[in-house]
């Protein structure tokens, strides 16, 4: 469980005779030594591990108080309207970061949480069934720390481990010459799909909503791109030699 003794929060300096901290970043204007350096960096990290969930348990508190609390009203089915549209404009982070933190902050309790474990390796844990696997292994990801110089199991090999239902070990984590040559779109291709319907499910697309829709066609252009490329390289083998249709 976390300690509510320190809050890394309030524990970073903004200012100091060789720095100053702002939300763009650290702006370092003097010489720092090694220690200092050290000291500042062992802050941020505490402070890094911990927003996801801060900013989680925050969307899940105005979500749980019903749309009148953050200012949206019921549609016309009495329907709750989506939490993320105001989230959205209150933090300026983007649906997909605001709904992975409320997400893991939802399906991780308070209580199951370990300080020393990043946001990561409970995103790892999120989609098990139980809060028993859960807390199983975060356990297990913790207590690597007595093996590996009191550095946790990373949250590759945890996901690892769970996919197996053991510790993986080092020859688990080696990617084989074959697994290298079978990978091809279609796993990404299914994120964006079901990202998509996330989208949908959520309310975050509507069809009023055309400065949404515009953003969104320009985040998927690059893939856009990709399938234009494909169509014009159908073309020129088969000897038609013009390209297809632009996609601006």
């Amino acid at each position: 469980m976390p300690d509510m003794q320190n809050n890394p929060m309030t524990e970073i300096p903004t200012e100091s005779p060789a720095y100053r901290i702002s939300p763009m970043g650290i702006e370092f204007t003097g010489e720092v030594s090694f220690q200092e350096w050290t000291d500042l960096g062992k802050k941020l990290g505490d402070a890094g591990r911990c927003l996801g969930f801060l900013i989680g348990d925050w969307i899940n508190y105005g979500e749980g108080k019903g749309p009148r609390f953050y200012g949206a009203e019921e549609d016309e089915n009495g329907q709750k309207k989506n939490i993320y549209t105001p989230a959205m404009k209150i933090t300026g982070l983007d649906y997909n970061t605001l709904s992975t933190y409320a997400g893991v902050a939802r399906k991780v309790k308070f209580s199951m949480r370990v300080e020393n474990l990043s946001f990561d390796h409970h995103r790892k844990v999120a989609p098990l069934k139980t809060d028993e696997e859960k807390r199983k292994w975060l356990r297990i990801a913790n207590e690597e720390r007595k093996k590996q110089d009191d550095k946790p199991m990373s949250a590759r090999r945890l996901a690892k481990s769970i996919l197996l239902g053991r510790v993986a070990k080092p020859e688990d984590m080696m990617v084989s010459e074959v697994d290298r040559k079978r990978e091809n779109m279609t796993y990404y291709v299914t994120r964006i799909v079901v990202l998509w319907g996330k989208f949908k499910r959520n309310g975050v697309v509507t069809p009023d909503d055309t400065d949404t829709m515009l953003n969104l066609i320009d985040e998927l252009r690059p893939v856009l791109n990709i399938v234009q490329e494909l169509r014009q390289g159908i073309d020129q083998a088969e000897g038609g030699g013009a390209a297809g249709s632009h996609i601006d």
